[in-house]
C-alpha cells in the first residue's frame, strides 16, 4: 500500500513538473519574442556574445557540425535500442516519442507557429526560438535518461547536462542563437521527457506494477542545487540590466546580459535533468523477457 501511494505521488510530481516546464517554455517564447523588453534583453545578450568569442569560434563550429537531421534519426534508434535491450519496449517507445516530439515541436514553433515582430529598431530578423541544435542535444540526453538503468542514469544525467550546455553555449558563441532560444529548447525537450516519464509511471501503476516514489540522492541534489544557484545568478544579472536600452548600453552591461543568459542555460539544464532523474521510472524487464 505504501509503495502504491509513493508511486501515485511520483506520478503527480511528474505531471506537475511537466506542466511547469511547458508553461516556462511558453512564457519564455512570449516574453523574449513578442515583448519589447524581452527583445531588448535578448539583443543585449547577443551583442555581449561577441566579446571574446574569437577564442572559442573554432571549437564551437566543430561541435555544431555533429548536429543534423540524420543525428536525430540515429539518436532515436539508439535510444529505442537501449530500451529494447533492457527489455522495456514501452519505455523505449516513450523515449523515442519524446525525442521525436521535442524536435518536431521546435521546428513547428520556430518556423510556423511563432513570428518575431519588429519591436526594436532595425531588428526584422526571422524568429529563431527555440534552437534546433540545442533541442537535438537536449532531447537525446532526455531519451537516454529515460531508458538507462538507475545508476547509469545518474551518470548520463550529469554528462548529458554538460553536453547540452556545451552545445547550447556553442550556438551562443557562434551567434547562431540568442540565449532565450537555447533556454526554450531545453524546456521543450524537458517537457517531453517529463511527460514521457510520467506516462510510463502511470501506465505501470495502471497495470498494477507500481514503481518506487520520487528518488533523491546526491546526484539529483547536486543537479538541483547547481540549477537553482545558476538561476539565482540569472536573476541578479537580469535585474542589473533590466532598464538598460540598446543605445545607451555599455560593453559591460551587454556582457552581463550575455552572462545572465548563459547562466539561465546552465540553470534550466541542471534543474530539469535533476527533476527528470528523480521522477524517471526504474527500468525493469517486462514479464515476457524475465
Amino acid at each position: 500500500m505504501n509503495e502504491r501511494r509513493s508511486a501515485v505521488g511520483a506520478v503527480w510530481v511528474g505531471a506537475l513538473a511537466t506542466i511547469v516546464a511547458g508553461a516556462l517554455a511558453i512564457a519564455c517564447a512570449w516574453f523574449f519574442v513578442t515583448t519589447r523588453r524581452g527583445q531588448v534583453l535578448d539583443e543585449l545578450a547577443l551583442r555581449g556574445s561577441h566579446i571574446g568569442a574569437w577564442r572559442l569560434d573554432a571549437q564551437a563550429a566543430a561541435l555544431l557540425q555533429f548536429v543534423s537531421v540524420p543525428t536525430v534519426a540515429v539518436g532515436i534508434v539508439v535510444v529505442a535500442l537501449v530500451g529494447l535491450v533492457r527489455g522495456r519496449w514501452r519505455d523505449a517507445l516513450a523515449a523515442a516519442v519524446a525525442v521525436g516530439g521535442a524536435n518536431v515541436t521546435t521546428q513547428l514553433v520556430k518556423n510556423w507557429l511563432l513570428s518575431r515582430p519588429d519591436l526594436i529598431s532595425g531588428d526584422a530578423a526571422a524568429n529563431s526560438l527555440p534552437s534546433g541544435h540545442t533541442t537535438v542535444a537536449a532531447s537525446l540526453v532526455v531519451g537516454l535518461v529515460l531508458v538507462s538503468g538507475r545508476y547509469v542514469r545518474e551518470a548520463v544525467a550529469v554528462l548529458g547536462a554538460l553536453a547540452i550546455i556545451a552545445f547550447g553555449y556553442a550556438t551562443l558563441v557562434s551567434q547562431w542563437h540568442r540565449p532565450a532560444d537555447v533556454v526554450a529548447a531545453v524546456l521543450v525537450a524537458s517537457t517531453w521527457g517529463l511527460g514521457a516519464a510520467t506516462a510510463i509511471r502511470a501506465a505501470d501503476l495502471g497495470r498494477g506494477e507500481p514503481d518506487a516514489g520520487v528518488r533523491g540522492g546526491p546526484v539529483v541534489t547536486m543537479l538541483l542545487l547547481a540549477g537553482f544557484a545558476a538561476l539565482a545568478t540569472t536573476g541578479v544579472l537580469a535585474a542589473a540590466v533590466w532598464g538598460v536600452g540598446l543605445t545607451d548600453a555599455s560593453r559591460s552591461q551587454s556582457f552581463a546580459a550575455y552572462a545572465g543568459g548563459a547562466a539561465a542555460l546552465v540553470g534550466f539544464t541542471a534543474s530539469c535533468l535533476g527533476l527528470l532523474t528523480a521522477v524517471a521510472p526504474r527500468v525493469r524487464r517486462d514479464p515476457a523477457h524475465s
